[in-house]
């Protein structure tokens, strides 16, 4: 489950995917803001979240960074990916649809669009499991307010980043 900790209307998600990117890092999600965590300078990497919101952050990390790391870490399937400058920048959602045999069709805020084949972390994540048997949860998925997580139930969901570097481009 990516939610870690809520706390002054800050969401707190570590996503656990086998595409999820090094280095380690956490989301704050607040309202429609957004901001990426090292998890070890305990610094924003990118985002806009507001000033307020980032000292709060930082005031949690500096509480439970150990905890973090070792949760991290203890993911023995994530690959070392190298990221290029563009890909660092968290991609915003503009439009998404849901396609046949478990394909999202993704338009994001840059104009890129992409398809990406949720299959496969059906086949390799167990919580994806239920989308395969309950179809109709599929096409009932959530974008969340900041435009960068869809989610289907608390266990399943995509961040964006993940769709963003993963997807097919298309036209």
């Amino acid at each position: 489950m990516p939610e870690i900790c809520r706390f002054y209307g800050i969401i707190i998600k570590m996503f656990f995917k086998p595409k999820e990117h090094e280095p380690s890092h956490i989301h704050a999600l607040y309202n429609e803001y957004v901001g990426i965590f090292d998890l070890n300078s305990m610094e924003m990497k990118e985002g806009d979240l507001p000033l307020r919101a980032q000292n709060h952050v930082k005031e949690w990390l500096e509480k439970n960074q150990q905890v973090l790391i070792e949760m991290w870490n203890s993911q023995k399937i994530r690959k070392m990916l190298p990221l290029d400058e563009e890909e660092k920048m968290i991609p915003r959602i503009k439009a998404i649809e849901p396609k046949e045999n478990f394909i999202l069709r993704v338009e994001f805020d840059d104009g890129k669009k992409v398809e990406y084949d949720v299959q496969e972390d059906i086949d390799q994540i167990q919580s994806f499991g239920i989308l395969k048997t309950e179809y109709a949860l599929f096409q009932n998925f959530q974008l969340d307010q900041t435009r960068t997580v869809v989610t289907w139930s608390e266990d399943v969901d995509l961040p964006s980043d993940t769709l963003y570097e993963f997807g097919k481009s298309v036209c």
